[in-house]
């Protein structure tokens, strides 16, 4: 490594080291407590190493790294022979915000419900007249965003106390994904996008919690048709790769700026420059905690403006400790009876498609 990129590094209040041939070669003052020169890229990595292998190296990877016993965000960008890392201490887990946010959404379950309830009765009654078609659209649409909005804000709660669990039974991961895909193309397609979907060429089992791997796709899948423009193609993949199962999607969007790579994990991130695509900031942590719960974890890898963003996705194949795979008997539909796509893809469908007299 140059001098002027040694300077540049040392500088930064960030930990941060450079890895050449699969090994700290190099660190900065930030990082001397964290890692030992000589430490390998396996032991930094830890469950991100499957997924490690399938980067690029052509653009910026978010992924997470171990260091020292801790757990850190980090990013990894290729640095003439070698790969420089910088880590980002997370939050604490334990989140005023975030367990007030969860109060907030219990509190807001009850009324939502009950407009629900008194929305469907109102639907019955405007069904037969063609000029209430759209605002009742736009109404059931919004109503759909605001469901969706609760069970984020009680997923931060979950996620602060350590409370969001798996609850994992055997599934044929070739026929569970294939039938997902089939029921969000429509969807997709109904936003003005195509998709191309990959996936496996023959059955495999693994012990996943159906639920929960839904919930990261939809996140994944929100996030790509928010980025990419109007007729672009969103690529789905989904296949074994050695002891791991990868789901890989990537779009056709500007990108995300560097800069902003090493925040897009925390909790209730607030947008930038304006951008209302952001949400609250919790649909990545959702996916993160989700892929570390099946013994995997979540990359994201971003090449700039015109470079799109991939979302990397991974659960074990291997067994995992059996109190995991344990049935939920006191599993509840966290979307209230709706359907579970159109609740979570409710902020970029066009509103058409909450049409209630197709969907009631």
């Amino acid at each position: 490594m140059n001098k002027q990129s040694l300077q540049v590094l040392e500088l930064m209040s960030q930990p941060a080291f450079w890895a050449k041939e699969e090994r700290v070669a190099w660190r900065n003052s930030a990082a001397v407590s964290l890692v030992e020169e000589g430490t390998s890229l396996d032991a930094i990595l830890g469950s991100s190493l499957s997924l490690f292998s399938l980067w690029s190296g052509k653009d910026t990877l978010l992924l997470p790294l171990v260091l020292c016993g801790q757990e850190f965000d980090g990013s990894a960008r290729k640095l003439e022979d070698g790969i420089v890392f910088i880590a980002e201490r997370r939050l604490p887990q334990l989140d005023a915000a975030a367990q007030a946010a969860a109060h907030a959404a219990a509190c807001l379950r009850k009324p939502l419900h009950t407009m629900l309830s008194a929305a469907r009765e109102l639907f019955d009654l405007v069904e037969e007249q063609p000029d209430a078609v759209q605002p009742a659209s736009q109404l059931n649409q919004a109503l759909y965003q605001l469901l969706r909005l609760c069970n984020q804000l009680s997923d931060g709660g979950a996620l602060a106390q350590q409370q969001l669990r798996a609850h994992r039974e055997l599934t044929d991961l070739k026929a569970y994904f294939d039938r997902l895909e089939s029921q969000i193309r429509p969807l997709v397609e109904a936003a003005g996008l195509r998709l191309v979907y990959h996936g496996p060429k023959k059955a495999v089992n693994g012990w996943i919690d159906p639920e929960l791997i839904e919930r990261a796709v939809h996140n994944l899948l929100t996030n790509a048709m928010h980025y990419t423009p109007k007729g672009g193609t969103i690529h789905l993949s989904a296949q074994q790769q050695g002891k791991i199962f990868a789901l890989i999607l990537q779009d056709e969007g500007e990108g995300i700026d560097a800069t902003a790579m090493p925040h897009l994990f925390e909790h209730f991130n607030e947008p930038l420059s304006g951008d209302s695509r952001w949400g609250i900031g919790l649909g990545l942590t959702i996916v993160r905690e989700i892929a570390r719960l099946h013994g995997g974890a979540s990359m994201l890898s971003c090449g700039g403006k015109n470079g799109g963003t991939t979302a990397l996705f991974s659960l074990s194949l291997e067994s995992l400790p059996a109190e995991l795979r344990s049935p939920n008997l006191l599993r509840y539909d966290y979307c209230s009876g709706l359907n579970h796509a159109l609740v979570e893809l409710s902020e970029v469908l066009p509103s058409q498609e909450y049409n209630p007299a197709n969907i009631l």
